[in-house]
């Protein structure tokens, strides 16, 4: 009995301590202001402790249940400098901040996607560019690229369509690095890439499923150093998408937004060609025995194929937020008639982006799913050049005609009527495409800075081209083909998986952050197609396959297989001197066992000079930093399968006989087993430069 009173106390010693641990965590919360204006700043990132959580419209944040200590607090948005605060976190108490942001011209000071990660730019060891969508082109916006076009050094935007709306798009970062293979970028929508190339797209403008309005930025790295995280995939340099979710965290009713316009396009700058009394003088000078075949008409053929073309684009959005979750629906509509007559694309899309806190904010769930629906209205290939060879004395239509009733002449090197093509050509194509990604980020408790990230993404197109020409048309009777109907159907699934861990701490003089992971990708295309010709009767249009007298069909099925290892890791110290090292192993199925793997490393060092102190007496300059990087990247966008032999029939001149019957002989196709990565390594030399504030920001 003389034990239990001590057996008490100690009793109640534990449950008080406990107590007193579990208590052990405080408040932080404040108000962002506007230096200039004093307005409250929405949308700030506030971190304290490796958690992050986003001001309101009132400029308030709060993080709750932060362990007692001293902290950097580090406040960040776009268009204003960094805030840096040390604050003492006391257990059971709120600790309040008042903080005021500086604008800072957009430049130096943002966060930009640098791939599985972020970086401030101005930390940057790489060549990256960020285009936000405060500086996006405006006016008349029809497709994604339009946005930047003209706004990243080294990035050249060309539109190789024939004036057809939708039509193909040629990007080139720092030109081209490959002789063999596509010089495309790699673009990636919210963490899912695309397939180089195009895929399906292939063609045509392989960002015409993106609503413009649906985009946030566009992130551009251009060389080795920023492109090596994504190994055989950045050779070409990569285009960072990310799309645009709900803002803020305040509880409140969803923000319904609608953005509308109507626009007309006309050819300008047409070359300067001869009319019918100009070409008369013209034969009757080099061929007068020709005049004989001219006719009485003065025909502008290129008047005739173009047209003032319409176009029209809508988007409705509704964005809302609570205090853990935000989202935006969109809904867009776009409809833009060609130049050329017979060209058209028209576009429905839909975008979903949800983001939520859980888990005291320590688990952050992501998805966005973007789909969109295309039809395009095909120019006959060569209508442009037909019209500005064709003679412009002859009349468009000729009744004693067998061509539809339209002037032809009867030399099979002479141009065609584009005017008949434009309306005898049948070229019709619809596409469904949809890109999404499921992520999910944890933010361990045990380790600040530490923090674990999956996602899942995935690509699917389903596409559709009709084609119909009739056998009246004149290059059908010119090549005997007598009426051709032909239908592909291609279908592609893209899937992949990410999962990396990152590890970000900053101490009294250095600061480290280390990225490490695994990422598996998968492509299928399955493309079935048919061909018909010798028609017997135009009358069923792209209908009458009953009515061919020789029909072919075909089935192409295309699988690839990218399994990768990477860490990337950027040291600084002092904020003056900077390191990037990073590496990653790709093992594709399109090489041979012995040439499956390839690693791509690549390093950069960077010297702040503004911090050294013999610069201390240059007030007007605000940063200046020297860079270099050396790295390799490959490239594997070859076709499947050639790494192994196709068995194909021989020529029937060459058949065996055995006894009385002849075997056709079978041969192996001329195959290469050590065909491997095509390689690019480049050096890269820099400056980042920032005076009077910012005011005046580059990169050289």
């Amino acid at each position: 009995m003389s034990r239990f009173p001590h057996l008490l106390v100690a009793l109640i010693a534990v449950v008080m301590c406990a107590g007193q641990l579990q208590a052990q965590t405080g408040t932080v919360s404040g108000r962002i202001t506007d230096d200039a204006t004093l307005a409250a700043l929405t949308d700030v990132e506030v971190t304290v402790a490796g958690r992050t959580v986003a001001s309101d419209v009132d400029g308030r944040f709060v993080l709750t249940n932060v362990p007692a200590g001293v902290y950097r607090l580090l406040a960040t948005r776009l268009g204003y400098r960094d805030v840096e605060e040390t604050i003492t976190v006391l257990p059971n108490e709120t600790t309040t901040i008042e903080i005021v942001m500086v604008p800072a011209p957009i430049g130096l000071e943002e966060i930009v996607a640098i791939g599985y990660g972020q970086e401030q730019k101005r930390d940057l060891t790489g060549v990256v560019d960020e285009v936000p969508r405060e500086a996006f082109n405006t006016g008349r916006i029809t497709t994604a690229e339009e946005l930047i076009q003209a706004k990243v050094a080294g990035v050249q935007v060309t539109e190789d369509n024939g004036g057809e709306p939708g039509g193909g798009i040629s990007i080139r970062i720092r030109g081209a690095t490959s002789v063999t293979s596509s010089n495309e970028p790699l673009y990636v929508i919210d963490g899912v890439p695309l397939q180089i190339g195009g895929g399906l797209s292939s063609g045509r403008n392989p960002l015409n499923f993106l609503n413009p309005d649906d985009i946030e930025s566009f992130t551009v790295l251009k060389d080795a150093s920023a492109t090596a995280i994504y190994g055989s995939q950045g050779a070409n340099g990569v285009v960072i998408i990310t799309t645009r979710s709900g803002s803020g965290t305040a509880a409140g009713g969803p923000q319904v937004t609608y953005r509308g316009n109507f626009s007309g396009s006309n050819v300008t700058g047409r070359p300067d060609i001869m009319n019918a009394t100009q070409f008369r003088q013209t034969v009757d000078e080099q061929a007068p025995e020709l005049l004989a075949i001219l006719g009485a008409e003065d025909t502008n053929w290129r008047k005739e194929v173009e047209q003032s073309a319409f176009g029209q684009e809508h988007s409705l959005a509704v964005a809302g937020a609570t205090e853990k979750m935000n989202y935006r629906l969109s809904l867009g509509y776009f409809n833009q008639q060609g130049v050329v007559r017979a060209s058209k694309n028209e576009r429905l899309s839909l975008s979903l982006g949800y983001n939520q806190l859980l888990f005291d904010d320590r688990l952050r769930l992501q998805a966005n799913i973007l789909g969109a629906r295309n039809e395009d209205q095909f120019t006959p290939g060569g209508v442009l050049g037909n019209a500005s060879n064709f003679a412009p004395t002859q009349p468009i239509e000729d009744p004693d005609s067998p061509y539809g009733g339209f002037f032809e002449w009867e030399d099979p090197l002479a141009a065609n009527n584009p005017v008949g093509e434009l309306n005898l050509v049948y070229d019709r194509g619809t596409t469904y495409r949809s890109i999404g990604n499921a992520t999910g980020e944890y933010f361990f408790g045990f380790l600040d800075g530490l923090s674990a990230t999956a996602r899942l993404g995935y690509v699917v197109t389903n596409s559709e081209r009709r084609t119909f020409a009739p056998s009246i048309a004149k290059f059908q009777a010119e090549t005997g083909r007598n009426g051709t109907i032909s239908r592909s159907n291609p279908t592609e699934f893209n899937w992949l998986f990410d999962g990396y861990a990152t590890y970000a701490q900053n101490w009294e003089r250095h600061a480290l952050d280390v990225t490490g992971g695994y990422a598996y990708q998968q492509w299928r295309t399955e493309s079935p197609s048919f061909f018909a010709q010798q028609l017997s009767s135009d009358l069923l249009g792209p209908n009458g396959i009953p009515a061919a007298q020789l029909e072919r069909t075909f089935l192409n099925v295309d699988e690839s297989r990218l399994a990768s290892w990477f860490a990337r890791a950027n040291y600084t110290y002092k904020d003056r001197y900077l390191i990037t090292g990073t590496i990653r192993a790709d093992g594709s199925s399109k090489f041979g066992a012995d040439n499956q793997w390839a690693t791509f490393p690549s390093v950069a060092v960077a010297w702040r000079l503004s911090q050294e102190g013999f610069m201390e007496s240059a007030d007007w300059l605000s940063d200046l930093k020297l860079r270099l990087s050396y790295g390799s990247n490959g490239n594997q966008a070859f076709a499947s399968y050639q790494q192994y032999k196709d068995y194909v029939f021989g020529d029937p001149l060459t058949q065996a006989q055995f006894g009385t019957e002849f075997v056709s002989t079978i041969r192996p196709s001329a195959v290469d087993p050590n065909i491997k990565w095509e390689e690019t390594s480049s050096w890269n030399f820099g400056l980042d430069y920032g005076f009077w504030d910012n005011r005046l920001a580059g990169s050289l």
